[in-house]
């Protein structure tokens, strides 16, 4: 005996009335099918019909009777779609869990951008005009160590503001647009680095997401083959993220000796031992 939903399904088919009717019928029976069956909540049972009712009208067109009911048709599309919404369910909550783990968002420590203020500007104290062997005049004596004074300035090209160019013009001497000109030059190169080390970072965390994906993977894998296919995707994932780390740690936000020496056009000699000795300098007071 024919149930009345399939009834009413292959007289719709017949005359082409009773259309909006049959739908809204299929319509209550899906989103009742998930509660009654699975025990779901209401937002899953909504989210779930919201996904499944543009496919009714189709379902009706493609129907023909040749003796399992309407129903019977009906409910095998529906747990096949619950399968998949469940799994799609399952996943989404499993990333949003990575997406929420502290780990998963912490980045590569980025210094302040060009555009942002280092700080309070440069300060001498006492003992460091000593060092340096500042005079009266506020200017440093020694010309090896201006020198040295304007390598230390462009090695952190990207992180000085304007009163720190001015402090060290004014110990140095050095011509404050010159200086400025210098410091656009190799901002203007570790600025392309930061970009790339965006970009690294959005690789290691796509890497750090397969990885746990992957092991969540492993943990229901019914297979052994499933279970050797997702180890060996684990490895795979594994030594992608060892080289994206190590891609990561090569990348310098201060300038290079090399840069400073191509923008001073000055031998990178000269950069070496004079960032060394000042370095010296400072140790051994």
């Amino acid at each position: 005996m024919q149930e009345s939903l399939t009834k009413e399904v292959l007289n719709y088919k017949k005359t082409g009335k009773g259309f909006r009717k049959l739908v809204l019928r299929i319509s209550h029976d899906v989103y009742a099918y998930p509660r009654r069956r699975r025990g779901w909540n209401e937002d899953d049972c909504s989210d779930f019909f919201i996904q499944f009712f543009p496919k009714i009208p189709g379902l009706i067109q493609r129907f023909t009777y040749d003796g399992p009911p309407f129903e019977a048709y009906l409910a095998v599309s529906l747990n096949w779609q619950m399968k998949s919404f469940s799994s799609r369910k399952r996943r989404e909550s499993f990333q949003e869990g990575i997406l929420k783990k502290k780990s998963f968002w912490e980045q590569y420590h980025e210094t302040e951008s060009c555009c942002e203020p280092a700080g309070e500007g440069l300060s001498v104290s006492d003992e460091a005009a000593k060092i340096l062997r500042i005079e009266d005049g506020g200017t440093v004596k020694s010309k090896s160590t201006q020198k040295r004074l304007i390598y230390l300035l462009l090695k952190e090209a990207i992180r000085v503001d304007d009163e720190m160019i001015r402090a060290v013009q004014q110990v140095t001497g050095a011509d404050e647009n010159w200086l400025h000109q210098c410091i656009l030059k190799l901002r203007d190169r570790i600025i392309a680095r930061k970009e790339r080390l965006r970009h690294l970072s959005t690789k290691r965390n796509n890497c750090f997401y397969q990885l746990t994906w992957n092991h969540e993977k492993l943990f229901y894998a019914a297979t052994e083959n499933e279970r050797e296919d997702l180890i060996n995707c684990i490895m795979k994932e594994k030594r992608r993220l060892l080289s994206v780390n190590g891609e990561i740690n090569k990348v310098s936000l201060s300038a290079t000796n090399t840069e400073i020496a191509e923008v001073m056009d000055i031998p990178k000699g000269s950069i070496d031992s004079g960032l060394f000795y000042l370095k010296k300098q400072f140790k051994t007071g």
